[in-house]
C-alpha cells in the first residue's frame, strides 16, 4: 500500500507539471481518480480529494470516444468508483449519449482496420464502457458484430496487408469481451466468436495456445500477457463459459491457462497490467478456486512485482515499450506505474474489481 501511495502521489505531481493531452483518459486524471479511490477504500491516504480529481478528469475531448484516451474510459471509471450511482449524474448522462451517438454513426467495422473495432480505440471498447445499451444502440451493435463475424470468417491472411489480430487489446477477442459485458444474453452471436477464436488456436502439449495474430504455419511462442497471447484470450473465453454454463468451453479455457503455467518467464517482461506480470497475476487470481496452482502463481508474481519496486526510478517501476524495444519512465495506467499501483492495492485488499471492464473482463466472474 505504501508503494501504491507513493506512485499515486508522484503520478499526480507529474500530471500537474505536464498536463496530459487527454485529461479524461485512463492515463490522465481519470486513471489517478481510479487508483486514488481504491486507496481511499482501503483506508489509505490520497493526495487530493476524489471530487477534485474527478473534476480534473471531466475535461473531455469532443472528437474522441475511445476506452483509452477518450470519453468512454472516463465513463467506465466513473461507473466503477460510483457505488451508489449518484456521482456526476449529468456529465455521465452526456457521456453516455455521446458514446451512443458515436456507435450509431458507425456504419461498419473492418478486420483489416483494428482501430475500428478493438478494445483500446474501437467499437468494442465503447460498447464495454456503455454496458447498458439503449435498445436502438443494442440493435445496431448486434448488426455490426454479426457482419463483423462474417468478415472475420472470410478473412484471407494470404492476401491481407496485415494479419488478423488476435489480441484482447486490439483483436477479435475484444468483440467477444464486449458481448460478455454489454450483451451477455447474445449467446448465439457470442458462440460464433468462440468458434472463430478456437479455430484460430493451436494445440501445444494438449492445451490451446493463441498467437498475437493468425498464421496457420506458425506455432505461437510461449508468452504470458493480457493484451496478447493465450492468457488474455483464455480469460475472455472463460467469462463466456460461465455466462453460458458451458462446461466444455470452461475446461478448454482452464486447460489453456494451465498450459501457460508451464511457460518460462520471457524477457523482456515488465510488471505492468498490459503485457506484464501484474496483468497475468490478476487473471490467475480470479481462477484460484478452480485450481490452487493459479493462486500460487498469482501470489508468486505479486511478490515479484512488489520486490521489483525501485526507489531510484521516477515512478518506482520502469515500463518496457514493446514497439520501441526500450525501458521508459512514465506513470501510465494501462502499461506502466499507475496500473501497477492499482494491482498492488488489489493484491493487498481484494475487492469486487468493478474496473475490470477496462480490460474486457467481467467483474463478477469467478472461477
Amino acid at each position: 500500500m505504501t508503494i501504491a501511495e507513493r506512485i499515486t502521489t508522484l503520478a499526480l505531481e507529474s500530471l500537474d507539471a505536464h498536463p496530459p493531452r487527454v485529461p479524461e483518459s485512463v492515463d490522465g486524471f481519470a486513471g489517478i481518480l481510479l487508483v486514488a479511490e481504491a486507496l481511499a477504500r482501503a483506508g489509505r491516504a490520497v493526495p487530493r480529494a476524489l471530487r477534485d480529481l474527478a473534476r480534473a478528469a471531466l475535461v473531455t475531448a469532443p472528437d474522441r470516444d475511445s476506452l483509452y484516451e477518450g470519453r468512454a474510459g472516463l465513463l467506465a471509471i466513473l461507473d466503477a468508483i460510483d457505488r451508489d450511482g449518484t456521482l456526476f449524474a449529468r456529465p455521465r448522462a452526456a457521456l453516455r449519449a455521446a458514446i451512443g451517438d458515436d456507435l450509431l454513426s458507425t456504419v461498419e467495422i473492418d478486420p483489416h482496420v483494428r482501430d475500428s473495432y478493438d478494445l483500446v480505440s474501437g467499437v468494442a471498447g465503447k460498447v464495454i464502457a456503455l454496458r447498458e445499451l439503449p435498445d436502438d444502440v443494442a440493435a445496431h451493435v448486434r448488426g455490426l458484430f454479426a457482419e463483423f463475424a462474417d468478415r472475420v470468417a472470410a478473412f484471407d491472411s494470404t492476401v491481407a496487408e496485415r494479419p488478423l489480430d488476435l489480441g484482447v487489446a486490439h483483436g477479435v477477442p475484444a468483440v467477444l469481451a464486449a458481448l460478455n459485458i454489454a450483451l451477455p444474453g447474445e449467446r448465439a452471436l457470442a458462440r460464433r466468436y468462440v468458434d472463430l477464436l478456437v479455430a484460430r488456436s493451436f494445440d501445444v502439449d494438449g492445451a490451446r495456445r493463441w498467437d498475437s495474430h493468425w498464421d496457420r504455419g506458425r506455432v505461437p511462442p510461449p508468452r504470458r500477457a493480457w493484451c496478447y497471447q493465450t492468457v488474455g484470450v483464455a480469460a475472455v473465453l472463460h467469462d463466456r463459459a460461465l455466462l453460458d454454463g458451458d462446461d466444455g468451453l470452461r475446461a478448454l479455457a482452464l486447460d489453456a491457462l494451465r498450459g501457460t503455467l508451464r511457460e518460462p518467464e520471457q524477457l523482456p517482461w515488465d510488471d505492468a497490467l498490459c503485457h506484464g506480470r501484474a496483468g497475468v497475476a490478476l487473471i490467475y487470481a480470479r481462477l484460484a478456486d478452480a485450481d490452487p496452482r493459479f493462486g500460487d502463481e498469482a501470489a508468486r508474481l505479486a511478490r515479484t512485482v512488489l520486490e521489483n519496486y525501485r526507489d531510484d526510478v521516477p515512478f518506482g517501476y520502469r515500463a518496457y515499450n514493446l514497439v520501441a524495444k526500450r525501458e521508459e519512465d512514465r506513470p501510465s495506467f494501462l502499461d506502466a506505474a499507475l496500473g501497477i499501483a492499482l494491482f498492488l492495492i488489489e493484491a493487498a485488499r481484494p475487492s469486487d474489481r468493478r474496473w475490470l471492464p477496462l480490460f474486457g473482463l467481467r467483474p463478477e466472474a469467478a472461477s
